[in-house]
């Protein structure tokens, strides 16, 4: 039987109250319980165990700070990779050729011009390309059609690099908004409004201060100098000719190049 409880309680309350405690719940047969009674009962167990993991400080702190690793690793996964592929790899190659225009514009090579054009060998020397019918041509073509194989390669594998990129930001974004729903069904008041307007505000801090320090940092400091390019080339080049015409080694007199 089911003592009464002070006038005033509701039937239901004073059951609630009668099967949840511990000490009863010990002490009571669980089959003189009524189904629903006992359904009712761990349901509310349930919710109660629920509700003190989920509304814990540490659990709370510990979810809101993957909420926040989420949404920061997925703005930064579709900066990176705009700022790289839309604006970084192309000034890095215009920089690039720039700096060859510079070595390729040099005319050290031919500050003795008149004087080796007036040389007799010079004039033998155009007769013989003449007679032979030796031409620029086929270099050149071979030249350009290997730079549009290899070209058309570079733009193969930045289109894959691309694709690889996005593809993580993809995954990270869906990630992150499946776990925003479940934070949001966790914690119905929270405002992930606020979540978000911190880290957009972050992540634009993040891409003004990355390229500034490219286009006044980076930019402005070539890790080489025009004259060291243009000794390894010639290093390479003379090496490279030597081992074709080892005669040509005749002219070096107290130094020995290599590349």
């Amino acid at each position: 039987m089911i003592e009464m409880n002070r006038p005033g309680t509701p039937v239901k309350n004073q059951m609630n109250n009668e099967y949840s405690s511990c000490e009863n719940l010990r002490d009571l047969n669980l089959d003189e319980i009524p189904e629903e009674k006992y359904q009712e009962i761990t349901q509310e167990t349930t919710e109660t165990t629920y509700h003190i993991f989920f509304y814990d400080k540490k659990t709370k702190f510990f979810l809101s700070m993957i909420m926040h690793l989420l949404i920061q690793i997925s703005f930064i996964s579709l900066l990176e990779p705009l700022l790289f592929f839309n604006y970084i790899s192309k000034v890095e190659k215009d920089i690039f050729y720039h700096e060859l225009h510079s070595i390729s514009s040099s005319n050290e090579v031919y500050t003795d011009s008149e004087i080796i054009r007036n040389e007799i060998f010079y004039s033998y020397m155009i007769q013989y390309l003449q007679l032979q019918n030796i031409y620029i041509d086929p270099f050149y073509n071979n030249l350009v059609k290997t730079a549009s194989q290899e070209l058309h390669q570079l733009e193969h594998t930045r289109n894959q690099l691309e694709y690889k990129a996005y593809h993580f930001t993809i995954i990270s974004w869906c990630s992150m908004f499946i776990y925003l729903l479940l934070f949001k069904y966790l914690y119905p008041k929270k405002k992930i409004i606020k979540y978000f307007s911190h880290h957009i505000i972050l992540i634009l801090m993040i891409g003004l201060y990355e390229i500034w320090l490219f286009t006044n940092i980076i930019l402005k400091y070539v890790p080489w100098s025009k004259a060291e390019i243009e000794l390894y080339m010639f290093k390479c080049f003379w090496a490279k000719t030597i081992s074709y015409y080892p005669e040509l080694k005749c002219m070096e007199n107290n130094v020995t190049i290599t590349c």
